[in-house]
């Protein structure tokens, strides 16, 4: 799988631009704040239908304008698809080969990429927030259906938080009131089990490659764990749909009171976390560094290495800015890396990286919103 071209209109710094592409290495070189990222935001943008910033589509648009546009044809097989998505202040339009998509899920999918940057360091050591994100951006990328499912969740956990901050600010809640949170429990559960069956599926798989990548990548003789802790209390390596749901249950009874009282719903996936432990103690507390770099280029690889167990292909790999992170050893397997890609996108503020990527690559050089591709 392949990027051919990309356009971009009013997005972000870059008022027009078209760029066409072949297989291997893309290297964006230019000083920071002049728009490399954005480059890879767009391409990003394209196969999740959001940024991996985590901003709003109408955010992306250029000052001054009111629409952007980012288009490109992708590669596979020998087949060409064409994706477009067009947004602005209450606009958000995709295209896959000109047919209008009713649905983003029907959009996402048709291309595949893996984003690696500096930021992702923060997965070991940040808030839950992150790790539970990075789950489930794998798992957009794994199961079309699964935005969907993800955001019928949002929904109704929405609407239960809005009953349970009445009910807390209500000094002797009715019969009828209490009824009314009851009967919101089942679509609640319902709509969890959707969401932790896939995140269990998906997680087991992610566990066993990010340990077997960690040893091959680090050398290091402390073993790698990675085990799903649910808000809902302990469950097995692989859940039944009724355990998942046994379990809601019992943490929603037992959690009832604390809930009415805070306002808000304490126990779901919107609570979970992912525990990451080497040697035996917690990675955000205890390891080094170099040792979380590790872990970090471990969980991108398996992330990959399941886009091709799952669909067949090789996906897009993006990698902003990360390599002057790495030391020499890790720097190098992360090369290894974009090698193995079909194609990847790598933003530097410098090209001392090229003689270490070991691959077909072309530099382009980025300064003002404007690309140049050297010779």
């Amino acid at each position: 799988m392949n990027v051919a071209s990309l356009s971009l209109r009013a997005f972000r710094n870059y008022r027009r631009l078209d760029l066409d592409f072949a297989t291997g290495v893309h290297l964006f070189v230019g000083a920071n704040g002049q728009g490399k990222t954005n480059l890879l935001e767009a391409v990003y943008l394209l196969s999740a239908g959001s940024s991996f910033r985590a901003m709003r589509p109408e955010c992306l648009v250029q000052h001054g304008e009111s629409l952007a546009e980012v288009t490109a044809m992708v590669s596979e097989q020998g087949q060409d698809t064409q994706l477009a998505f067009r947004f602005g202040r209450g606009l958000r339009a995709a295209r896959v080969d000109e047919t209008p998509c009713r649905r983003l899920s029907d959009f996402v999918g048709h291309l595949s990429c893996v984003i690696f940057s500096a930021e992702d360091l923060a997965l070991i050591s940040g808030p839950p927030a992150l790790r539970r994100r990075f789950l489930d951006r794998i798992i957009f990328g794994l199961h079309s259906e699964y935005l969907g499912i993800a955001r019928g969740f949002s929904q109704v956990l929405r609407q239960r938080n809005a009953l349970l901050r009445k009910l807390s600010t209500t000094t002797s809640p009715s019969a009828e009131s209490e009824a009314f949170l009851d009967a919101w429990d089942e679509p609640y559960i319902a709509a969890a089990v959707r969401v932790l069956a896939l995140r269990w599926e998906v997680f087991a798989r992610l566990a066993d490659a990010v340990c077997a990548l960690h040893e091959q990548i680090s050398g290091d003789v402390d073993s790698l764990r990675l085990s799903y802790r649910a808000s809902a209390g302990a469950a097995s390596s692989a859940p039944t749909e009724d355990a998942l749901r046994g379990s809601l249950e019992t943490a929603l009874r037992r959690r009832r009171a604390e809930e009415k009282s805070r306002g808000a719903t304490l126990v779901g996936p919107h609570r979970d976390d992912l525990a990451i432990v080497l040697a035996g103690r917690e990675a955000a507390s205890h390891a080094s560094r170099g040792q979380i770099k590790g872990i970090v280029l471990a969980l991108k690889l398996a992330e990959m290495e399941l886009y091709r167990r799952y669909h067949d292909r090789r996906p897009v790999l993006l990698v902003d800015d990360v390599a002057a992170e790495f030391d020499r050893t890790r720097s190098e397997r992360l090369f290894e890396l974009m090698a193995w890609a079909d194609q990847a996108f790598v933003t530097a503020t410098s090209d001392e990286v090229v003689p270490r990527i070991g691959a077909r690559y072309q530099v382009y050089h980025v300064e003002s919103g404007s690309v140049e591709r050297r010779a």
